[in-house]
């Protein structure tokens, strides 16, 4: 993990520019909540709750995605932290980071959705269709009059 690396990734996120925090800066940005992403604020203020928080602690929070948010073991042990998590919060997705690109992907659908797909929460069989006509129910098409069906060509055609 680069803290440097890290720090500018969080930093074009929120345009912050958390370089420039020492610890005391860091921890007066966390209690004033201010300043960027109220977002950020509120999870750094969550995050140093028990201790305050370093620039470099700053840095190893967004590593990987957020502290609350890394998950580490073989495929079993991933999913079942998914599902006790899907369960507990109703959520009804998740948002898949990674830490190597395409490799983490890559695992993740080779190891991890196989595991789910046997546990019986992902499904195995897909029927045929597009996504859009899966969603919307108008087959592979926009709609006649949905903003997306403007082009340069036809800019001025009404959107209703």
């Amino acid at each position: 993990m680069s803290t440097e690396g890290t720090l500018a990734l969080l930093s074009s996120w929120s345009g912050i520019d958390f370089s420039a925090f020492g610890r005391d800066e860091l921890l007066a940005f966390i209690e004033r909540k201010g300043n960027g992403s109220q977002y950020i604020a509120d999870y750094l203020s969550r995050a140093s709750a028990e201790r305050p928080l370093t620039v470099p602690d700053l840095a190893k929070l967004y590593a990987f995605g957020g502290i609350e948010n890394v998950a580490v073991g073989s495929a079993e042990q991933i999913a079942e932290r998914m599902i006790a998590f899907a369960d507990a919060t109703g959520i009804d997705g998740f948002n898949v980071a990674y830490a190597i690109r395409p490799a983490s992907v890559r695992d993740f659908a080779d190891l991890v959705v196989p595991e789910l797909q046997r546990l019986g929460r992902v499904q195995s069989e897909y029927e045929a269709g597009s996504l859009r006509g899966k969603l919307f129910g108008h087959g592979d098409r926009l709609k006649p009059g949905h903003p997306g069906t403007r082009t340069e060509l036809n800019a001025n055609a009404p959107t209703s």
